[in-house]
């Protein structure tokens, strides 16, 4: 799907960067993936327009640059406190983009080597696919997504 503009995150750079690879050059996406929080924020308060949102909800407290991610001045006091609840940090993003107007109505894929997402509030606009997964049962699921 030529020009759809898909914001992937991702803490492993490794896998993150094969993922934005193959859906750019086999599946024409137009994708910006970031491994950093801040830089993955700043992405989303620019002028771009994204049309979906990839994000892995499993993200472990140090970010892809080895920086601890509660060090970095980005999450609230509440944020760092559901987290150490045991709120996932992908959770937390995920708030974050719902709280932007423009973002409201985005799809969200998430993916995951957990079952299912038992703690995020769904809404029409999100969906999840299950780690380890294929880029081409991805691509399946962005379609279905934005024909919604």
């Amino acid at each position: 799907m030529e020009n759809t503009k898909i914001l992937f995150f991702d803490d492993d750079k490794y896998l993150g960067d094969i993922f934005q690879k193959s859906l750019k050059d086999i599946y024409k996406y137009d994708v910006a993936f970031f491994s950093e929080i801040p830089k993955f924020f700043d992405a989303i308060k620019s002028n771009v327009q994204y049309d979906l949102f990839l994000l892995d909800i499993m993200v472990p407290l140090i970010d892809g640059s080895g920086r601890s991610i509660l060090d970095q001045n980005f999450f609230s006091e509440d944020d760092i406190s559901e987290i150490k609840q045991g709120l996932n940090t992908g959770e937390i993003l995920f708030k974050k983009i719902r709280n932007i107007e423009k973002y409201k109505q985005t799809p969200v894929l998430f993916y995951s080597a957990k079952k299912s997402l038992d703690t995020i509030e769904k809404d029409d606009y999100t969906d999840f696919i299950q780690k380890p997964v294929l880029v081409r049962d991805v691509d399946k699921k962005i379609k279905e997504m934005l024909k919604k």
